[in-house]
């Protein structure tokens, strides 16, 4: 999967003058168009693509495959769990999305509304989409997770202190947190209310995660006021 290194390299003319974070929005569509075509395999290969070539051309220092930064090494990082997530989905969703609403494509819509729009714009798409893909009542953007049951980086629920539930559940009825951050820095949650009785699988829980990962990205992109 070379559209990832061709990607960066048509980007290099950008570097220093839109944030890192932008960039690695646009790597990151080539890395769910590389999961969506080639499934796991393409995935797995274009976010190692993506992830190599961010850190050669847009990490300090330059043309060199070391890190100085740590916010450069969690977009690395980030931009390899992309290629999982939608790798891994789509190659299970092609077979589930029907019943169970996986749907890898949904995170595709997303990020081109990210390199479009503002983050106000991705949070609307985020919230249509996780509506769908979790099967949802409602869901909406807060800073608070308040009590409820939050989703790990793994799509996992917690059910006791030692305790994850990894496959084809059905959510709280309360419903659950899912965080919404890039890197370290943690902007708030997608709290999500299920449609009662309605099962979700793991790769739709991932997916999830990745959409809100995505809005997290879209804020760590936007202009900070003066």
């Amino acid at each position: 999967m070379a559209v990832p290194l061709f990607a960066a390299m048509a980007l290099v003319p950008l570097r220093g003058h839109v944030a890192s974070e932008v960039i690695a929005l646009v790597l990151s569509l080539t890395v769910v168009i590389g999961g969506l075509i080639a499934g796991r395999a393409g995935g797995v290969a274009a976010a190692l693509m993506a992830a190599a070539s961010f850190d050669f051309f847009f990490t300090e220092p330059y043309l060199s495959l070391k890190i100085a930064n740590g916010n450069d090494l969690a977009t690395t990082l980030v931009l390899l769990a992309v290629g999982l997530v939608v790798g891994i989905s789509a190659q299970w969703g092609r077979h589930r999305e029907a019943t169970l609403g996986t749907d890898p494509s949904a995170l595709l819509r997303v990020l081109h509304v990210a390199t479009e729009g503002c983050a106000e714009d991705v949070e609307t798409s985020v919230r249509a989409e996780m509506l769908r893909v979790l099967q949802l009542q409602d869901c909406w953007f807060t800073t608070d997770a308040g009590d409820r049951t939050v989703l790990d980086d793994s799509g996992r629920i917690r059910l006791s202190d030692r305790t994850l539930q990894a496959g084809d559940i059905e959510l709280p009825t309360e419903g659950v947190a899912v965080p919404v951050m890039w890197g370290n820095q943690l902007f708030g949650f997608i709290e999500a209310v299920p449609i009662e009785g309605r099962i979700t699988s793991a790769p739709s829980r991932k997916v999830a995660v990745a959409l809100a990962q995505t809005l997290g990205l879209a804020l760590a992109a936007e202009p900070k006021a003066a």
